[in-house]
């Protein structure tokens, strides 16, 4: 018995299935780490839900108030109560700078030339 497990045939079968076993060993260690990879993200994607339920659950209490459906529909709709009084301020742009015209102008005139000369070869 001795001499037909320390044989070369059967220390190469040994080899062989440790092979095997060292294979399938680093197959599982892979799957296992890509579970615990989703599983933490799964986590951070319920923290994050609970999060957002947490908030719209606020604004729904705040909602129930007189005060904040009023407070909402003039965020959303822009309305006014009677007598009150609706300013809208629109801002002037600056005039444009000659200088910035021209310099924007001889970059267009530089882009046109080098795409004739790529064109024509």
């Amino acid at each position: 018995m001795r001499r037909i497990f320390f044989s070369r045939p059967a220390f190469a079968v040994f080899c062989f299935i440790a092979i095997l076993l060292v294979f399938s060993v680093f197959k599982v260690y892979k799957k296992s780490s890509q579970a615990v990879s989703k599983n933490a993200a799964v986590l951070k994607e319920i923290a994050d839900i609970n999060k957002r339920k947490s908030e719209l659950e606020a604004n729904l209490q705040k909602l129930k108030t007189e005060q904040g459906v009023e407070e909402e529909l003039r965020k959303k709709f822009q309305i006014k109560k009677h007598g009150e009084e609706f300013f809208v301020i629109i801002e002037k742009e600056p005039p444009a700078d000659n200088a910035n015209n021209n310099s924007s102008q001889g970059k267009v005139i530089l882009e046109k030339a080098l795409n004739f000369f790529k064109n024509i070869f």
